[in-house]
């Protein structure tokens, strides 16, 4: 075979191999960060897997029709720091407030009406407290500052219990 005719098998091999890897190096990235988070629909739930997984629950309370709620919800699912930090440290739980009151015992002490969604983190060893309490939509930056100081603040408090 001739050279240049070489050179032109080369150059396609190299096309068709980029085509066909870059592709899936992308579906792979948005697989893992773009698939909806596993939230769990019930306190009882959330708090057997935190407990076997030695992860924080992360409470998201408010409605399906709600624009904040969502927005939060999303950026759980599809921030790709956000979601990788609440993959490795937390257990994700969705509380409807029409169907359930399981998210009264965290909207304790608010005077009347707060903005939604209520979002708490729960250590799974004393649930009945959180370790963090917000309500409202937040930016994805600001929230992921909210969850890392939620984890550095565990593992100051695991160290000073051993």
């Amino acid at each position: 075979m001739r050279t240049w005719q070489q050179g032109i098998l080369n150059r396609l091999n190299v096309v068709f191999i980029s085509l066909l890897i870059l592709p899936c190096i992308f579906l792979s990235a948005a697989i893992t960060y773009g698939a909806p988070l596993n939230w769990l629909k019930s306190k009882a739930q959330a708090l057997s897997i935190a407990k076997r997984e030695g992860k924080i629950i992360l409470l998201i309370a408010g409605r399906d029709i709600c624009g904040n709620t969502r927005r939060m919800q999303n950026i759980c699912e599809t921030d790709i720091p956000v979601r990788a930090l609440i993959d490795q440290h937390f257990i994700p739980w969705y509380c409807d407030m029409d169907s359930s009151k399981e998210w009264y015992t965290y909207a304790q002490g608010f005077s009347g009406s707060f903005d939604l969604p209520l979002i708490c983190c729960i250590n799974p060893s004393n649930s009945s407290k959180f370790l963090d309490r917000s309500t409202g939509k937040q930016t994805a930056a600001d929230f992921l500052n909210r969850l890392q100081s939620i984890i550095k603040g565990q593992k100051k408090s695991h160290k000073k219990n051993r």
